[in-house]
């Protein structure tokens, strides 16, 4: 938060964003427990990028692990926003999997 709160963008944050703010601040608080998320089928898609920070890589891994059903996608030599510095690539690999998944789904009667 200091950070943040020192950062040029704080303005612009503070009167775009004001009920995300709080829950930034809550975020050191936060205890991840993987075996919460043990029983959760659901296919989820994780991305990540190659450049964002460390934490960040960290997180996906640590959630990838805990999800049983969940796939990574890492984007060389981008960030934290890949939807905004690989547009096209972001889109295609959610569509591949949104595809993916339906027709899954589709397959089992689902």
């Amino acid at each position: 938060m200091d950070a943040l709160r020192s950062s040029p963008l704080w303005q612009d944050y503070a009167e775009r964003f004001p009920t995300l703010l709080p829950k930034i601040q809550k975020i050191p608080e936060y205890e991840f427990d993987p075996e919460r998320f043990a029983d959760l089928t659901v296919p989820t898609l994780l991305l990540t990028g190659t450049e964002g920070p460390q934490w960040g890589r960290e997180t996906t891994e640590a959630f990838d692990d805990a999800l049983p059903n969940s796939r990574v996608v890492t984007f060389d030599g981008h960030g934290h926003a890949a939807m905004l510095t690989a547009t096209d690539r972001f889109i295609d690999e959610v569509l591949a999997f949104v595809r993916e998944v339906n027709d899954t789904c589709e397959s089992l009667g689902t």
